[in-house]
């Protein structure tokens, strides 16, 4: 079974937002490669490298859902 990429989507496990930013550092006028991805919404990632779980669009919803409902206990 192959993984179509364009069902899914980077998603913040803090905010549940999906406009994760890829940070690039500029060194001497040339990429130095990647400097961790982070949240736009919540700027989780931002003071630290961290992964961010890839899911199913159609599970948006749901991920939020759960994020709240741990939020709450």
């Amino acid at each position: 079974m192959s993984i179509n990429s364009k069902d899914y989507v980077k998603i913040c496990p803090k905010c549940g937002s999906t406009d994760i930013h890829l940070e690039t550092r500029i060194i001497g006028g040339y990429s130095e490669g990647s400097g961790g991805n982070f949240c736009r919404n919540c700027s989780y990632g931002v003071d630290k490298i961290v992964i961010f779980p890839e899911i199913k669009k159609s599970k948006i919803k749901e991920f939020i859902k759960e994020i709240k409902n741990k939020k709450l206990n």
